[in-house]
């Protein structure tokens, strides 16, 4: 169930946070702030991890993939802005390239 509410959440997330990229255009801004919050609630999430609180597990975990799921396309889009004069594709390539070669 916990899967469950954090992709639908995640989902939800992502389409609220590329709505508000596409407005704002405030890529970086945006990266910390889902960053940042995504921390916080991942911490808090596991605070709540006892005994007899799910309700409050459940809400956490919703924060959590409201927050968390959005990362990868606002750093994506990100990574684009900053490598501008490289297409998109090569420069979120180099970066997942570089992701995969870190974790060997």
């Amino acid at each position: 169930m916990l899967g469950f509410v954090i992709i639908i959440a995640g989902l939800v997330g992502t389409v609220v946070v590329g709505y508000v990229m596409r407005r704002t255009r405030a890529y970086r801004s945006l990266l910390v702030g889902i960053v940042l919050s995504a921390v916080v609630f991942f911490i808090i999430t596991l605070l709540v991890m006892v005994p007899n609180q799910f309700i409050a597990l459940v809400f956490c975990t919703l924060l959590l993939g409201v927050t968390m799921l959005p990362i990868l396309p606002v750093m994506m889009e990100n990574c684009a802005e900053i490598a501008y004069p490289i297409s998109e594709e090569v420069a979120t390539g180099v970066v997942f390239s570089g992701t995969r070669l870190c974790s060997c």
